[in-house]
């Protein structure tokens, strides 16, 4: 397959139109408006934030890991709020602990790849329920999507999921390319509402690519439209009712390039990694303030398929990545592109947006009791 701010910036950048001398680019660090430090609690040295929320008892910042989750206070950095799903006994996701989550202040709703489905509020379980998946997954072994916007709330005791077929334990490929469930909705009361059946834009080069299968999405809360795109994609799909409703081709400025994942056999073990010549989505995020859209793009890296597998995983993802921020309106027409880069050794732990501010954790964090974010004032570009 081949290589596929509310200020007045915004309207005079977007009034435009799509031409290529009406793009904007700058480096991200042009805009860094200040620090948030967050106070590490002594039982809580991983964080990794993906939003702010705020409720009648304050704004929080809210930190993310495997079925954890924490709010820390938005003014004093000050952890007010964790909780960790049991492991065992009746509140416990069973067997399957990989679930997916979203934390409005207060609640935790977890749906896994068994099909199990919990709320959480304030810590303890309210909603316990089993939704029978074999008629979409067929049995096969089937993940939920872990990518941003996999489960979202589309009203009361309604949800959408978003699904990750790649089953790496499969020796001759883990993605079949005639998968279509990727997006199915429940109603809590009933069950399963609807499935998708619409297929990836991926042949079968890509049946042993787990990067093919990694999907995103974004809500636009001013429309109250659904975004989903695939990694290796540059098109955008508006997904309502489990359907396509509206599918448009964004504009990257150069040319973007996908390929298979680079994979090295040794009988039935692998090991996977993305394409070093891959642009990459990695989030996707829509602001009302700004009314725009945020598309986050890992550029493809300076190195070689072959130097790739002759170095470990872990060893790979830790390697200088440089990005871009793509910045669309609500037409999806481009209107600029801000660049940044993460040194070696580090990652893109936390990254979201809030009312035009686009945060980033800070690299090289060393400091034990503090954990840094940095922000960019995107409100107040000028380029």
């Amino acid at each position: 397959m081949k290589s596929l701010l509310v200020s007045t910036f915004f309207l005079v950048l977007f009034s435009c139109g799509e031409k290529t001398a009406s793009i904007k680019t700058a480096n991200l660090s042009d805009f860094e408006s200040g620090q948030i430090i967050i106070v590490k609690p002594t039982d809580s040295k991983n964080l990794k934030f993906n939003g702010i929320v705020e409720s009648d008892s304050g704004k929080y910042f809210v930190s993310e890991l495997t079925n954890k989750y924490e709010l820390y206070d938005f003014e004093t950095g000050l952890r007010k709020f964790s909780f960790q799903i049991p492991f065992d006994g009746p509140e416990a996701m069973k067997r399957v602990m990989s679930g997916t989550a979203i934390t409005p202040a207060g609640e935790y709703v977890v749906f896994n790849q068994i099909g199990q489905f919990h709320s959480y509020a304030n810590g303890s379980l309210n909603r316990n329920i089993q939704i029978n998946l074999s008629k979409i997954t067929k049995d096969k072994f089937t993940q939920i999507s872990k990518g941003i916007g996999n489960l979202t709330k589309l009203g009361t005791g309604n949800y959408q999921v978003v699904l990750n077929p790649f089953d790496m334990m499969d020796p001759n490929g883990g993605f079949d390319t005639g998968f279509s469930a990727w997006v199915f909705q429940i109603d809590i009361e009933n069950g399963i509402s609807c499935v998708s059946d619409f297929f990836s834009p991926f042949d079968e080069s890509f049946h042993d690519s787990p990067s093919a299968t990694l999907t995103l999405g974004a809500i636009n809360t001013d429309q109250e439209e659904y975004w989903f795109m695939f990694a290796l994609s540059d098109s955008v799909y508006r997904i309502e009712d489990c359907k396509i409703v509206q599918k448009q081709k964004l504009n990257s400025l150069k040319e973007s390039t996908y390929y298979p994942d680079v994979v090295t056999r040794n009988g039935r073990s692998a090991q996977w990694n993305p394409n070093p010549k891959n642009h990459k989505n990695i989030k996707l995020f829509y602001d009302s303030k700004t009314s725009t859209y945020f598309r986050v793009v890992e550029l493809p890296k300076k190195i070689s398929e072959e130097d790739i597998k002759a170095i470990e995983l872990r060893t790979a993802s830790k390697m200088k990545s440089d990005y871009q921020i793509l910045i669309y309106d609500q037409q999806w027409n481009l209107g600029s592109i801000l660049n940044f880069t993460v040194p070696e050794e580090n990652h893109l732990e936390s990254c979201f947006v809030h009312e035009g501010i686009f945060y980033l954790n800070q690299p090289n964090q060393n400091n034990e009791d503090e954990y840094v974010l940095i922000k960019y004032d995107l409100t107040k570009t000028t380029i």
